[in-house]
C-alpha cells in the first residue's frame, strides 16, 4: 500500500522505526472497516439469516395481497449471494379454483416477490393450514 511506501521512505531518511508498527496497525484497520460490511453479510449468510431489507411479515402481506390466496405459511427466506435471496412458503389457495388457474396464482405470486428483492422462490401449495408457532 501506499502508506507503507510512504512509511518506508520516512524511515530510511529519518531513521525513526518506530513508525513501521503504527503505520501497519492504522493499514490493518482501514481494511478492517472497509470489508466490516462484507464480513457481516457474509456470516449472515453462512448461518442462513433472513436477508437485510426483508421483512417476513411484510412478505406474507404481498403474498396474501394476491387474489386467491387464502392463507400463508412456513415462510423462510435466506441470502444465496449478496445480491440474490431466496424463499420457502407453503400457500392455502382456493380450493374451488382447477389447477390451471391455481399455476397462475402462484406465477402472480412469483412476479410480486420479484418486486420485493427475492429471486428464487419456492412455493408450495398447502391443502390445509397447520398451526405452528412461527415467530417472525
Amino acid at each position: 500500500m501506499l502508506a507503507e511506501v510512504i512509511a518506508a521512505i520516512a524511515i530510511s531518511y529519518t531513521h525513526l522505526y518506530w513508525l513501521d508498527p503504527p503505520t501497519g496497525l492504522v493499514i490493518m484497520v482501514v481494511i478492517l472497516v472497509s470489508t466490516w460490511g462484507l464480513l457481516r453479510d457474509s456470516f449472515k449468510m453462512k448461518i442462513d439469516a433472513v436477508p437485510a431489507g426483508i421483512k417476513l411479515y411484510k412478505i406474507k402481506q404481498v403474498i396474501t395481497s394476491v387474489p386467491n390466496v387464502k392463507h400463508v405459511h412456513h415462510v423462510h427466506a435466506w441470502s444465496i449471494s449478496t445480491t440474490e435471496n431466496a424463499l420457502t412458503v407453503h400457500v392455502i389457495i382456493d380450493k374451488e379454483l382447477p389447477l390451471d388457474e391455481k399455476l397462475k396464482v402462484i406465477d402472480k405470486v412469483k412476479h410480486e416477490l420479484e418486486q420485493h428483492n427475492i429471486h428464487h422462490s419456492t412455493i408450495e401449495m398447502a391443502k390445509s393450514a397447520r398451526l405452528h408457532r412461527q415467530v417472525i
